[in-house]
């Protein structure tokens, strides 16, 4: 008989953004093992690609039921509207789990919204439900880095013994990295959790190596032998790319790219630096369709990684899968003992940089333009970790396996 499972995230299809794409895939390998999945989500507070007619509240997709709250507010307005938008989802959330918790044998529960886990942790306390905590980012950790709130502030303490609860009181924690376990284990050591690593993954289908880099997203460049550095996602505060931009200063004359594809909080300010340095090497693009993600990964000779240290642990960079998926060497800009260092060192399929600095960036470089069958090597190692360790295959089955041994 198929474990009933209920899933609750605030994104989800068609909003295939932020942790919308790894809970669709998810669900949908998991439905095609057998699992009978349910999702509570949230209306879109995205821009949906290719999509012209109002999500439904009620739909099934791929043999998903999803189920949407209606909600007030809205997600990108004022905090006030925010918080009325986070309110009344938390409180629908509740109603419906509430309504339906004798139909499932247990819940997966996401940390976006970070405090989605009270509802589970009022569902097990009153009703002995089960559940498990899928952990993409650690709080309030996640937010006093933000600048939020402030470490030790007494927002912070409640906010930490809130999540210390629903940590200690889930049947099994997943994170996505060993740095982050660390943490998780740390908030857990008083209780009889479970905590478990599921790394994330790219749909092996979607994602594949291509032989000739020069393909249509290099040839819409403009570009051909040249050696094609490539930032692909989020460029926020937390990801250091101004010691990439100094190393493209310094390489000036050489027959080297940086291409930043992308949006964030902290684009402006690299477009400036760019601008003020006199970059005619450097080249910014929005967010591409996903339908092309598999040509700009496949058009770069090198696609860079990078995480802030202050939020090792707190959060894993998941692109570099992707980069992996298509056989392509990562560069990567945060510590040795993160989760995505330790898997670059493991296997030989990169660079890592603790402190990077432009002078040693650009060496780098230099040296793998001047022999690209070490780039290419790197590659295959890259695809062959893949392979064996983050397919979207491998990682259902790790949580297939977990929903039978729990729930």
């Amino acid at each position: 008989m198929s474990k009933k499972v209920l899933l609750l995230c605030q994104h989800f299809y068609p909003e295939m953004v932020s942790t919308g794409m790894h809970m669709t895939e998810l669900s949908e390998a998991l439905t095609e093992k057998g699992v009978d999945i349910t999702v509570f989500c949230a209306p879109p507070v995205h821009d949906i690609e290719n999509w012209n007619q109002e999500v439904p509240r009620s739909t099934k997709y791929n043999g998903i039921h999803i189920r949407r709250a209606k909600t007030l507010g809205k997600h990108k307005s004022g905090l006030l509207y925010r918080l009325l938008f986070a309110f009344t989802y938390m409180i629908q959330t509740f109603f419906y789990t509430w309504r339906g918790r004798k139909k499932f044998d247990g819940i997966l529960v996401g940390t976006n919204p970070p405090f989605l886990g009270i509802v589970t942790l009022i569902m097990k306390k009153v009703f002995g439900v089960k559940y498990s905590v899928i952990v993409y980012d650690v709080y309030p950790e996640y937010a006093n880095n933000l600048g939020v709130i402030k470490h030790n502030s007494l927002i912070s303490r409640i906010w930490f013994w809130i999540t210390k609860s629903i940590l200690s009181n889930s049947i099994a924690n997943i994170t996505i990295g060993r740095d982050m376990q660390k943490l998780i284990d740390k908030k857990t050591i008083n209780s009889d959790v479970t905590n478990v690593i599921i790394p994330n993954w790219s749909d092996e289908s979607v994602i594949k190596p291509q032989k000739n880099k020069i393909n249509s997203f290099r040839k819409e460049l403009g570009l051909k032998n040249e050696l094609i550095v490539l930032y692909s996602g989020t460029m926020n505060k937390s990801h250091n790319l101004e010691p990439l931009l100094d190393a493209a200063e310094l390489l000036k004359d050489e027959s080297i790219i940086f291409v930043f594809v992308g949006e964030g909080s902290n684009k402006e300010n690299l477009i400036k630096l760019s601008k003020d340095k006199s970059l005619n090497k450097v080249r910014f693009l929005p967010f591409q369709p996903k339908s092309k993600l598999p040509d700009v990964l496949g058009s770069c000779d090198i696609s860079v990684v990078c995480l802030n240290k202050k939020w090792t642990g707190i959060s894993v960079p998941s692109k570099t899968y992707g980069i992996m998926a298509a056989g392509r060497p990562v560069m990567a800009f945060l510590e040795e003992n993160s989760e995505i260092g330790l898997t670059i060192n493991e296997n030989n399929c990169g660079l890592v940089f603790e402190n990077p600095t432009p002078k040693e960036i650009a060496e780098y470089l230099l040296k793998y333009e001047k022999n690209r069958d070490l780039l290419n090597e790197m590659g295959e190692n890259s695809y062959e970790a893949f392979i064996n360790n983050y397919t979207l295959d491998k990682s259902s089955e790790k949580y297939l396996n977990l929903i039978k041994e729990i729930f």
